[in-house]
């Protein structure tokens, strides 16, 4: 398996065995099982139902008309725009070496990303957040 980047546009398949791992893992003590990745992934489900969590959402699938097994079809639908904090953090006015929160969303405005609406927006709630 490759080396996973958020913008790759390559899905992630990652399993834990069992609940005591799923909170290992989410604690940083230890790691999923990377099982595949691809842009279309098709999954056999051998029980009822499958616990999943998609980018930190949890949910729960389950065979809608037959009983098990079912297939599940796993495809990348689009993405969102996501800010950061920088790593200096907005207590020092939203600046660091690597550039501003403002930079970011100035140029998501320029990228038609979001609306100079949201841009107001976001500018006021950083604001507050250092105040």
């Amino acid at each position: 398996l490759r080396v996973a980047a958020p913008d790759d546009g390559v899905l992630e398949v990652v399993a834990v065995a069992d609940v005591t791992h799923l909170a290992l893992s989410l604690g940083g003590i230890s790691n999923g099982i990377r099982v595949c990745q691809g842009r279309n992934i098709a999954v056999r489900v051998r029980s009822e139902g499958v616990p999943l969590q998609i980018d930190g959402e949890p949910f729960n699938v389950e065979s809608e008309s037959a009983p098990a097994p079912f297939d599940l079809s796993l495809s990348l639908r689009g993405s969102s725009l996501m800010l950061s904090a920088p790593a200096g953090g907005f207590a020092n006015g939203g600046t660091d070496d690597s550039g501003s929160g403002a930079l970011a969303i100035d140029r998501a405005t320029e990228a038609a990303l979001i609306t100079p609406q949201q841009r107001l927006l976001l500018l006021r709630s950083m604001a507050k957040a250092s105040a």
